[in-house]
């Protein structure tokens, strides 16, 4: 996957048993919109690497082992906050509480974190219209 295009739009991996951490090979596919990587065994956390995908308004990350502080994982989607609209961090053990640092992200539309070990008086589903 290092030698894919930086122009890859639309990217889906979901089931196909990736394990380990989310690799940093995205980090050069910065012209990426949408990212599947749900129901596989991703490891660790939204990697800093993420940090180049400013164009990404689709993640789909659910149903993997991320464990790593939630609040530090949102912030490596920082670049995004003008565009992501959409945010499936669901079925993962994340740590933390619910991050105040999602308040940045202005088209967020969808976000799931149910089933996450994040502490929060917020819901942890939201969809807006």
């Amino acid at each position: 996957m290092a030698n894919v295009s930086t122009n890859l739009v639309h990217l889906g991996l979901a089931g196909n048993q990736l394990q380990g951490p989310i690799p940093d090979v995205f980090a050069n596919m910065v012209s990426l919109v949408s990212l599947g990587l749900s129901v596989n065994a991703l490891e660790g956390g939204i990697p800093k690497s993420f940090r180049n995908l400013c164009s990404l308004e689709w993640l789909s990350l659910e149903e993997n082992k991320l464990s790593d502080r939630l609040e530090d994982s949102v912030e490596d989607l920082s670049c995004a906050q003008d565009t992501l609209e959409y945010l499936s961090l669901s079925e993962n053990p994340f740590s933390g509480s619910f991050p105040d640092n999602l308040t940045r992200f202005s088209s967020l539309k969808e976000l799931y974190i149910e089933f996450t070990n994040v502490s929060s008086s917020k819901p942890v589903h939201w969809i807006t219209a």
